[in-house]
Order: structure tokens, then sequence, then C-alpha cells
């Protein structure tokens, strides 16, 4: 499911585990040691559902945006966080029904997306 973060349950869960969850630790502590509380400095932490050391592929992003900052968006760097843009990723999800959902669902969202552009156009 993407867009999970957005669920208390689901985003605590990541939280309780984020620090000490085996194959993100080192990852999630070197991102503490160098982010900084500002804006300008702020460093996402990586979600533990997400590979970490175990992942096959990784993927650095220049600029994860505000929504990813704690206070406005989950303090994760995750393809299930509640903004459109995270599930571009998981267009790359190793099931093919579920990137087949997803896909659906990015459909959906920029169609929402175009809605509101033009509802607000004709205002």
């Amino acid at each position: 499911m993407t867009r999970r973060m957005a669920d208390r349950a689901f985003r605590t869960s990541q939280e309780d585990t984020a620090a000490t969850a085996p194959h993100l630790g080192p990852i999630n502590a070197f991102v503490a040691g160098i982010s900084e509380p500002d804006p300008e400095g702020f460093v996402p932490r990586i979600a533990p559902h997400h590979g970490g050391t175990d992942a096959r592929v990784l993927s650095v992003l220049r600029d994860p945006g505000p929504a990813t900052q704690v206070g406005v968006g989950s303090g994760f760097l995750s393809i299930e966080d509640a903004t459109i843009h995270p599930g571009r990723q998981a267009l790359f999800h190793p099931d093919p029904a579920e990137r087949e959902r997803r896909e659906a669902h990015q459909v959906a969202a920029y169609a929402r997306v175009g809605q509101i552009l033009s509802d607000g156009a004709r205002s």
C-alpha cells in the first residue's frame, strides 16, 4: 500500500525501529550525525521498511523536500510517504501486481492534481 506513513500505527512502527533495525541502524546513525535541526540542513532518516544495508539498489536523491521533515511530514525518506512523489519509486516494487496497483494509484493521484488545478483556474 502506498502512503502508509499517513497511518499512525505504521508510522509509529517505523519510528520505534529506525535506530535499532540491524539493516538501518548504521545508516540512520550516520544521518543523525550529519543532520541539522534547521530546514536547510535537515536530512531525513531512512524508513525501516526499506532494505538499508541489505538493499540491492542505492537511490541517492538530491533534495527530498520539506514533506520529509519532522513536524511537516514523517521525518523519513520513504516510498510510503503521504505525498504524490514517493510513489514514483514504488513503481520499481519487485511484485508485478503491486507495481500495477501502485502505477494505477499514481495515475489517479496525478488526475486529482489536474482536477484541483483545473478547479482553481475556474474560481
